[in-house]
């Protein structure tokens, strides 16, 4: 069987990643993350030192269980929508998931993974379980022998935390932040967008 996940290094992706291999995939199966960059900045601080350490972690857990993980990194510019509080990139998810159905187009049976949580907030309407359900419909109507899977839709950051910490996944090396400062040493996260809030409201580590 062949599995992506949709892999940002964010807490929900990761989470993501580590309980796929350890309750989705067999002896065998390929697990691959799939990261889609959508901006320079983020880009850059998704991949930090950290999120690589995640990566090397995850690729030596499948070795342990021995699935085939791998790892791909794709990048798209894309302009950032300031209509709200808090920016962001409109269709994120949308782009992601097409992204991955047209890198892995004709991989028999695979399954892509999305850490999506239906959280109602403005702009993320591709976290809904209903936009799920559409582009599965979408799927079949193109005959392509895949499914979008999106385990966490109907859990809490914190419901997610619990599962991360299950797993002992060093949850303080994710990275979540909008919009990140520039240092000497590269990145570090702003402390003041909607991503960092959520992070000190759940404990971990900014």
């Amino acid at each position: 069987m062949f599995h992506v996940v949709l892999f940002s290094g964010g807490l929900d992706s990761v989470t993501l990643a580590y309980h796929t291999l350890y309750t989705k995939c067999k002896e065998g199966d390929t697990l691959m993350l799939h990261s889609f960059d959508t901006y320079e900045y983020i880009s850059q601080a998704q991949h930090s030192d950290s999120v690589r350490e995640i990566i090397a972690d995850i690729c030596m857990k499948g070795v342990e269980e021995k699935v085939n993980v791998s790892y791909t990194r794709n990048y798209c510019s894309v302009r950032e929508y300031n209509g709200s509080e808090n920016a962001y990139v409109a269709y994120r998810n949308t782009l992601f998931i097409f992204n991955a159905l047209h890198t892995y187009q004709g991989v028999e049976n695979v399954k892509i993974y999305l850490g999506a949580i239906d959280n109602q907030v403005e702009g993320f309407g591709d976290c809904t379980p209903e936009f799920v359900d559409a582009i599965n419909k979408l799927i079949k109507v193109q005959g392509e022998k895949a499914e979008l899977l999106a385990p966490f839709v109907h859990l809490t950051k914190y419901d997610i935390l619990l599962i991360a910490n299950s797993f002992n996944i060093p949850v303080e090396k994710t990275w979540s932040c909008i919009h990140p400062k520039i240092t000497l040493n590269g990145f570090a996260p702003c402390r003041d967008c909607i991503k960092c809030k959520e992070r000190e409201d759940l404990g971990i580590k900014i």
